[in-house]
């Protein structure tokens, strides 16, 4: 769900596409490559915090000790307003 144009320029060693893949998948992936000592990017299209489903992967690294850092992306909502070139919201 990511558009291309976000990944243009990526200096990722592997990139898998995790559309198609459930969660135990993902986070084998990123259990692996912790193991690795290696860093990994999830992308999430939008805002991972707003149907993203992020809370079962945050439960999973918690579980397995893998620290992680959520970095908000721009909501559907304030990336219209900036779009529209408007308020979000008015006084």
């Amino acid at each position: 769900l990511v558009p291309p144009a976000v990944l243009e320029g990526h200096q990722a060693e592997t990139l898998i596409d995790t559309a198609h893949l459930d969660l135990d998948a993902i986070v084998g992936h990123l259990a692996a490559a912790h193991a690795r000592g290696q860093d990994v990017a999830r992308v999430h299209s939008g805002d991972p915090s707003l149907y993203g489903a992020i809370g079962e992967q945050i439960r999973r690294l918690q579980a397995l000790g893998i620290a992680y850092e959520i970095v908000p992306g721009v909501t559907a909502t304030a990336a219209c307003a900036a779009l529209l070139g408007c308020e979000l919201t008015l006084p």
